[in-house]
């Protein structure tokens, strides 16, 4: 039975690796790299920015961040791309592992899904932070996107997040955005979380470039 399991899971490892080698195969060796900044307005009416930064050489994945986990605090993460992109249904897959520094410092396992059939996009990124200060702080973060790409500029959708720094007294926030590609290889996006609730109201404005 356990020689079962591990050969299953050697398969489907195998299997996950070459379907990322494959999908790259006729990509340059650096690759989608983007830069991103958020405006976000709370419902306490706290205002900051936030940074965020990534790219591919070949299947890994590095990103780094600032004012994601927790206000002054950077986040840095590597990773590997699993991906299918040849059927209907593409797909994409990067297990990753990250450190926090600043007012949080943490170990981060995290995990970014990405899925796409014709014009619907869903996109999710996931992460434990294991805080190293002290383990009843530790918590669970969670961000994910489900759009409809109506015309480039267009791309309406609805999001959901868990994280620390909202404090809006709700488990799970969730709202309406919209993505718009207005200039090549940029994204000007808006974010609108718990709109029928004055008190808990909250909004992020980001502006995306990749190359």
């Amino acid at each position: 039975m356990v020689r079962t399991i591990l050969c299953t899971l050697f398969y489907m490892a195998f299997t996950f690796v070459a379907l990322a080698q494959d999908s790259t195969a006729n990509k340059k060796a650096i690759h989608d790299v983007f830069f991103s900044g958020y405006f976000n307005h709370l419902n306490d009416g706290t205002n900051y920015g936030m940074g965020i930064a990534g790219g591919y050489y070949r299947n890994m994945y590095a990103e780094a961040r600032y004012n994601y986990e927790d206000l002054q605090t950077a986040s840095l993460f590597a990773g590997y791309s699993f991906s299918d992109d040849a059927h209907a249904v593409n797909w994409e897959l990067i297990p990753m592992l990250g450190i926090a520094f600043g007012n949080t410092k943490a170990i981060l396992p995290g995990l970014t899904t990405n899925l796409s059939y014709k014009q619907i996009n869903f996109s999710s990124q996931n992460e434990y932070a294991f805080d190293l200060d002290d383990e009843q702080s530790n918590f669970f973060y969670s961000w994910s996107e489900l759009t409809y790409t109506l015309k480039p500029w267009f791309e309406p959708g609805i999001v959901a997040q868990k994280s620390k720094l909202y404090k809006t007294g709700r488990e799970i926030d969730r709202g309406f955005m919209i993505n718009s590609n207005f200039l090549p290889k940029s994204t000007l996006s808006a974010y609108l979380f718990d709109p029928f609730d004055q008190e808990r109201r909250f909004y992020l404005l980001g502006l995306s470039f990749q190359f």
